[in-house]
């Protein structure tokens, strides 16, 4: 008698079976390659660091210290009509309020030159950078987007920065607070300026002593430093 040979079916399942072998252990291969690779990418790029700033909205307390300036345009801009006996809406809109802080804030970041100037003052990489000045702001551009801006339900701003060298992070975020701030100072100044100007207001004394005030306040905001934190160790 001849040999019998084995059902089809069975040659199908043995083929199946050698198949998904193969394919296991060519999984198997690939995913040590990627996480190979993957820790290879961590140990030649170094560990990253992630600081976090917390610009909250200042209460009432906070916004004391510019009860003066507040006071002042208050009273200025009711003595600006005093036959109708209503305050002036373009004075009265120069009183600070802690949203338009905050709203002053997000405007300032946004514009980026605060960030910029925080990057060229602390950042190596660009320190150290000897290309042209197109290729330094491409890498200004690049560093910039390490920048995050979040807002949150109860209007607390949080700013982050993430770089792998920690005491740079530690010099970047303080910077740009202290940047943003003087920048939303110097807008505001510029628009009580252009107000007074237009209600020919602009030598009244009072208005002229707390403008000087108001450029020595050092801080517009109130933030929290929470701990830094290595997000690829």
């Amino acid at each position: 008698m001849g040999n019998v040979s084995p059902p089809k079916d069975e040659l199908d399942l043995l083929d199946l079976a050698f198949v998904l072998r193969k394919s296991c252990l060519v999984l198997i291969a690939a995913t040590a390659a990627f996480f190979g690779v993957g820790v290879l990418f961590v140990i030649i790029q170094g560990p990253v660091y992630r600081g976090e700033l917390l610009i909250h909205p200042l209460s009432q307390s906070e916004l004391t210290g510019f009860n003066t300036w507040n006071q002042v345009v208050t009273s200025t801009s009711q003595r600006s009509q005093p036959a109708i006996g209503m305050p002036d809406s373009a004075l009265q809109s120069l009183t600070i309020k802690s949203a338009d802080l905050q709203r002053k804030f997000e405007v300032t970041f946004i514009r980026n030159t605060a960030l910029n100037a925080a990057l060229r003052e602390h950042s190596s990489a660009i320190q150290n950078f000897e290309g042209d000045e197109q290729q330094l702001n491409d890498l200004i551009n690049a560093l910039r987007s390490n920048y995050v801006i979040q807002k949150d339900e109860d209007g607390n701003v949080s700013i982050t920065f993430e770089t792998n060298d920690k005491s740079e992070n530690n010099q970047i975020l303080p910077t740009t607070l202290e940047l943003i701030s003087e920048a939303a100072k110097q807008d505001m100044l510029r628009t009580s300026r252009s107000i007074l100007k237009t209600a020919s207001l602009a030598r009244d004394l009072e208005l002229q002593k707390i403008d000087i005030d108001f450029q020595s306040y050092e801080q517009l905001y109130v933030a929290k430093k929470k701990p830094q934190s290595h997000i690829n160790a």
